[in-house]
């Protein structure tokens, strides 16, 4: 890796965009079976830094760009203290862009959204297993080259994987898009102390599979119109005028080949007209025929090669640091997400070599809410546990309570639930 290089595409925008309100930090954890061993873990990651030097980086300000570094600082590892997914902040994490956590048996990883995203980090965090486990002299059978990839050194690790397929892309007229500046906003009072209050739940994956193929769609469609039908409970007549609109953050490396470790994802989005009393089975047709004319390759790549080309314009290019910075903060803070009720984000299925897997409890996913998106909903399976946490600024449950109690009426099997109990004095 050279010493400095461009953000990504997507990773420019994230910097304008940061505040203690947006923090735009995610989280992707591992809880093992046993402790975590600070000593082992720094040792691990004295091993991890030089085969990742992407997430090993600090922000530079050029004329017209962020830019990102190599940092040559100490990085320590550190026992978690505050909520998760809070903003990186120089007094705590020191001038890099990520952080590593432990608490219990959990292993965190959270890092700001401008170097990585979710299947970046999870192939970090494999490799930190990895070398963890080796530290405290487990026998692993599998070679750490064959378990994730580690080129982040290479070209292909810090590829910009949205300028390669933008250049690929012949002209194409996308899916029209979805009409949301009208959306219904989930509202509430903060919690206290503010900060980030989670509730997670946990269930058979097999379960929910078989009830996603029995009603017709994928699990994702399954969970995303339990939300809309979960949020629809509590409306009244009064407030059915505003639809319900979902985002789904969409991993591009499964429609386009990249072993990039930088940000590789794109966003669609998905409209239901709320109704009294909605049923399910209509929900689910509305948003399968939804996902067919947006979640395909044709589409998708057309969506690079149009964020790519608004990035790439000469007068954006060329317009100095600064002004383009309050220019994009000014934006979001107007616009951004106002027009989404919710961001249901799905990492997927986590897999592991048997012998790796045998000292690992389960995953968790947890992105992070905003002032105007103030509960996000995260969705990560391994083995048979379906790990799903919802991230929320405000105290009231009910879209919460809603959600779990219809899923567990219709799998018929219990759901474990835990949460970090922050700010419900």
């Amino acid at each position: 890796m050279d010493d400095w290089y461009q953000l990504d595409n997507t990773g420019k925008v994230f910097p304008a965009t940061a505040s203690k309100q947006n923090s735009n930090v995610f989280r992707v954890a591992v809880l093992m079976k046993a402790p975590i061993d600070p000593q082992w873990l720094q040792q691990a990651i004295t091993i991890v830094r030089p085969k990742f030097p992407v997430f090993f980086v600090r922000l530079r300000k050029g004329l017209f760009w962020n830019y990102i570094e190599s940092n040559p600082h100490d990085f320590q590892s550190r026992p978690e203290t505050l909520y998760p997914t809070t903003e990186i902040a120089s007094e705590y994490d020191g001038p890099f862009l990520m952080r590593i956590l432990y608490s219990g048996s959990r292993l965190s990883l959270e890092c700001e959204h401008a170097i990585t995203d979710g299947m970046g980090a999870l192939s970090f965090l494999k490799a930190l297993i990895y070398y963890y486990l080796q530290q405290g002299k487990t026998t692993l059978a599998t070679p750490a080259n064959e378990l994730v990839n580690i080129s982040g050194s290479g070209i292909d690790g810090i590829e910009d994987s949205y300028l390669k397929y933008a250049k690929m892309t012949p002209k194409f007229k996308p899916a029209a898009p979805v009409e949301t500046s009208n959306a219904y906003k989930l509202k509430g009072r903060p919690l206290n102390p503010v900060g980030h209050n989670v509730i997670t739940g946990v269930l058979s994956a097999a379960a929910v599979n078989r009830l996603a193929h029995a009603k017709g769609t994928t699990v994702t469609g399954l969970l995303t119109a339990l939300l809309m039908q979960a949020i629809t409970q509590d409306l009244d007549a009064t407030q059915l005028h505003r639809p319900i609109v979902i985002v789904l953050p969409v991993n591009l490396r499964a429609y386009f080949p990249s072993t990039t470790l930088r940000n590789f994802f794109g966003s669609i989005t998905l409209t239901w007209q709320p109704q009294l009393n909605p049923d399910l089975a209509t929900i689910i047709t509305s948003l399968s025929q939804q996902l067919q004319n947006q979640l395909n390759a044709a589409n998708l790549r057309q969506m690079i090669a149009s964020n790519v080309s608004l990035a790439r314009n000469k007068f954006v290019r060329f317009v100095p640091l600064v002004p383009k910075t309050l220019i994009v903060r000014t934006g979001f803070r107007m616009g951004g997400n106002k027009s989404t009720t919710l961001t249901f984000s799905n990492l997927g299925v986590v897999k592991l070599p048997a012998d790796m897997a045998a000292a690992v409890a389960n995953f968790e996913f947890v992105a992070y809410p905003s002032q105007t998106n103030p509960v996000v909903c995260n969705l990560v399976t391994f083995q048979d546990q379906l790990t799903l946490s919802f991230n929320r600024r405000i105290l009231e449950p009910t879209l919460i309570r809603n959600f779990f109690a219809e899923l567990k009426r219709l799998v018929h099997t219990d759901i474990l639930i835990y949460s970090n109990d922050w700010g419900l004095k």
